[in-house]
């Protein structure tokens, strides 16, 4: 559904540690091991699956998403508002 809803590969890590192991890749960078998040990320993330969309499905969300993009910008200080409570 998500790779429909993106209109993009979406992979699947294999790995089911994601905030430790996010946590540990921001450490390898700054104590040297990897130069950059982005290399640390090439080296050690691996996916598990990649689900690609389905174009059908891509363009039913389409008018979703547009919507969406409208309506936000008129209910974000709400849902600001509501984050607080």
């Amino acid at each position: 559904m998500l790779a429909d809803l993106y209109g993009c590969d979406v992979k699947t890590l294999a790995s089911r540690e994601g905030p430790a192991l996010g946590v540990a890749l921001l450490a390898g960078v700054g104590a040297g091991v990897y130069a950059s998040v982005p290399e640390a990320c090439d080296a050690v993330l691996k996916a598990d699956r990649v689900q690609s969309p389905i174009p059908e499905n891509t363009a039913k969300y389409a008018p979703f998403y547009k919507l969406y993009t409208e309506l936000y910008p008129a209910v974000k200080a709400s849902f600001a508002e509501l984050g607080k409570l």
